[in-house]
């Protein structure tokens, strides 16, 4: 079967870039073994020239080249449904896929052009508040009247599809997955417990609250703690948010005990001598691949009951969840994680087995390849 991937953003390089690598990087690797069950997975990425999707790949991978659109025209939408029009004519696509929201109405039109079914992928909330009212109500027809099937990355996200309208029988739910890396062995510690955090420096990632937490945990322990803390304020309401937290806690005792690692290109490494992750989230996170991350770095994660995090973490057994208005109860459920290194250890154990076992990669291929041999049948038919 042969699939073309849309996935025309230039710039912008998050978790849904990063999961199409991981996506890449395991179908390329089933064609070159030839182990694949049914007809072979080949496909293609629609992408512009020099955005960092390129990064992530594979060279094995054919790319075609399509136009930026980034303001949205309909003239600019028409250039590149013509580019993909004839790749498609020269080596016909048995299915198109438009991997984020912003390939939605390419993979929509273009679908329509080829005759064939075309799908998309939803990896945040439908209604999520950086997403423009305009670019709602574009996806909302989309998903009614071009897309055949839009794929949720989580059961919350295809929950709030529904409650934004979305037709029932539209939606689809494939789990995220990573590979599955030889497994760390948690990190005792007896002499200084490492917190971790690692993604956007954001309102929306829980930065404030993850400060505050902090403030209200550290006068709870008589412990030695780090706070690690990986990424970048990607724009300008993050770097003020930044300015706000450093001139609000920079003469506390304990702000010595935060350390700067800017972005990391190699999330396993950072986190692989680390304790235990925190993921604040004050938002609604469709998924929380940070959270799998941690797992098989040998640590299990504190985050809040939001989203599709519940999905992943099994409370009080694969790792901790918390209500995101209830902070006093939040630290001292903290401070007891902190206090009983053998609990870490134990429930560390736990999240690796559970993310090996339910968020692999090879899970998430096989969940598209059904997608796709569905709507691939239906046109056969």
């Amino acid at each position: 079967m042969r699939i073309l991937i849309i996935h025309p953003e230039a710039e912008y390089f998050a978790g849904a870039e990063k999961l199409l690598g991981y996506f890449l990087e395991e179908a390329a690797r089933l064609k070159t073994a030839r182990i694949q069950a049914g007809a072979p997975l080949e496909i293609e990425v629609a992408r512009v020239p020099g955005a960092r999707i390129q990064t992530v790949i594979p060279p094995e991978i054919r790319t075609i080249d399509v136009n930026e659109n980034r303001r949205f025209s309909p003239f600019g939408l028409m250039r590149q449904s013509l580019q993909i029009w004839r790749a498609h004519r020269r080596n016909p696509y048995d299915l198109i896929h438009g991997w984020a929201i912003r390939g939605w109405e390419l993979s929509t039109v273009t679908g329509k052009l080829a005759r064939r079914a075309a799908i998309g992928t939803i990896h945040d909330h439908p209604q999520a508040r950086f997403i423009s009212p305009k670019r709602q109500r574009l996806m909302r027809w989309c998903a009614s009247s071009g897309l055949r099937q839009v794929v949720c990355i989580s059961h919350a996200v295809s929950d709030a599809c529904r409650a934004c309208g979305y037709p029932p029988d539209h939606l689809a739910v494939v789990h995220n997955g990573i590979p599955i890396h030889p497994r760390r062995s948690p990190v005792p510690w007896s002499d200084c417990c490492r917190l971790a955090f690692m993604g956007a420096l954001s309102e929306r990632k829980g930065i404030r609250a993850l400060f505050a937490l902090i403030d209200k945990t550290a006068g709870q322990l008589d412990l030695r703690w780090e706070l690690h803390m990986a990424g970048e304020a990607l724009d300008d309401p993050g770097r003020a948010l930044m300015r706000e937290i450093r001139n609000r806690y920079a003469s506390h005792s304990w702000w010595s005990q935060v350390v700067w690692h800017g972005w990391v290109n190699n999330p396993i490494e950072f986190l692989e001598n680390k304790n235990l992750l925190l993921c604040p989230s004050s938002e609604f996170e469709p998924f929380g691949l940070v959270v799998c991350e941690a797992a098989l770095a040998g640590l299990p994660a504190m985050a809040t009951r939001l989203g599709g995090l519940p999905e992943i973490i099994v409370d009080e057994e694969s790792g901790w969840l918390f209500d995101p208005a209830n902070l006093e109860n939040a630290a001292r459920i903290l401070a007891r994680i902190m206090s009983q290194p053998e609990l870490l250890s134990r429930v560390a154990a736990k999240a690796q087995s559970r993310i090996t076992e339910q968020f692999n990669i090879q899970k998430m291929v096989e969940g598209y390849r059904n997608v796709y041999s569905k709507f691939i049948r239906e046109n056969s038919g």
